[in-house]
Order: C-alpha cells, then sequence, then structure tokens
C-alpha cells in the first residue's frame, strides 16, 4: 500500500545527513522511473487485451466500461509515484541548497518544459481528416480501428481524447505516440517542431 510521503526532515537533520541523503535520493528516484515504466507498459497491455476481449465478444456497455476502467485503475498507482518522486526532488534541492532541474525522463535530450508544452498542442491540428463539432468536443473517424460511425472524440477544453470504440484515451503526446508508433521522447521532439 501507498501512503503519503512524511514530513520532510529539518534543516538540523539535512545538516547531519546532508550528502548521505543525496546517494539514497538518487536511488529512490530511480526506482520510482523503473516502477512509473512498468506501470505504464502494464496499462497498455491490459487495454489492449480489454479492446482485443471487446471485439472478440458480445459485451454490453456496463461490461466495456468496468474492464476500461479496472485498466485504468491499476495505474492509478502512478500519481503516488509523482507524489513521492516531488517529494524526493524536493529533499534534493533542500540538501544542495539550491533549486535544480532533474530530467525525470532516462532520454535526456527532452526536458519538463518540452513534455508540457508537447501536451498542449491542439489535438485537432494532429488528427488527419474531418472532424464534426459538438459543443466543445470534435468527433471523427477513430484513426486505431477500423470503424464507419465516428467515435473518436477530442475534448477540447482539456485537450485529451478517447475513443468510445476502442477505449484508447490520451493527450498529445499518446496521439502522436500511437499514431506514428514512436517512443515519448521520440513525439515530444516531433511535436516541438
Amino acid at each position: 500500500m501507498y501512503v503519503r510521503p512524511p514530513t520532510p526532515p529539518t534543516n538540523d537533520e539535512i545538516e547531519l545527513y546532508g550528502e548521505g541523503l543525496l546517494e539514497t535520493v538518487e536511488e529512490k528516484l530511480q526506482e520510482l522511473m523503473d516502477r512509473a515504466d512498468v506501470l505504464k507498459k502494464n496499462r497498455e497491455v491490459n487495454l489492449d487485451l480489454v479492446s482485443q476481449y471487446i471485439k472478440n465478444n458480445t459485451t454490453d456497455d456496463f461490461k466495456e466500461w468496468l474492464y476500461t476502467y479496472w485498466a485504468n485503475l491499476i495505474y492509478t498507482e502512478n500519481d503516488y509515484i509523482n507524489i513521492w518522486m516531488k517529494y524526493w526532488i524536493k529533499l534534493y534541492e533542500r540538501v544542495k541548497r539550491k533549486t535544480i532541474r532533474l530530467n525525470l525522463y532516462k532520454d535526456g535530450a527532452i526536458t519538463e518544459e518540452m513534455v508540457q508544452l508537447a501536451k498542449e498542442k491542439p489535438l485537432k491540428n494532429l488528427y488527419d481528416g474531418e472532424l464534426k463539432e459538438l459543443g466543445d468536443k470534435l468527433v471523427g473517424i477513430c484513426p486505431f480501428h477500423s470503424e464507419s460511425t465516428p467515435s473518436f472524440t477530442i475534448f477540447t477544453h482539456d485537450n485529451h481524447f478517447y475513443c468510445f470504440g476502442c477505449n484508447v484515451w490520451g493527450d498529445s503526446i499518446d496521439f502522436k505516440m500511437k499514431t506514428k508508433k514512436i517512443s515519448m521522447p521520440e513525439a515530444v521532439r516531433e511535436l516541438q517542431e
């Protein structure tokens, strides 16, 4: 079970353990990044399994929702990982006595700022095809599965997409990764152009 991080050490404790804390912080950050990678891969596999099951079996809307919800629920551990990463980064900054930017991505060529900018790229500009406007949503044919009735939806208020036909969802980075079949760092770099 995951719990919220404890109260950070006092300045006196940091003075006492200073450099020893740095090694611990680096180990903990690496563990968290590795676990986040495993979770992301598992989520993708689970969503693919759910999508295949739904495609090959007659299911009602509730079962479809339940299976998709289950696959995404397992991924919520990632929220705790993000909380702990922030905790360890803050502790690292306190020990070093300066604000630093740690690159949380294994590919050193991308930064937090690049990821944020990539997520802000409007999905409607990335979508190749015709979109129909329905309130604050845009609907079109899904680029991830064959269909005749549009079920791919872009939610313009938060720049996310969801396909009600194949249950694929995400942001601009996810869209680029899935349509081009490229890695996250490659997608982020492409979205910078």
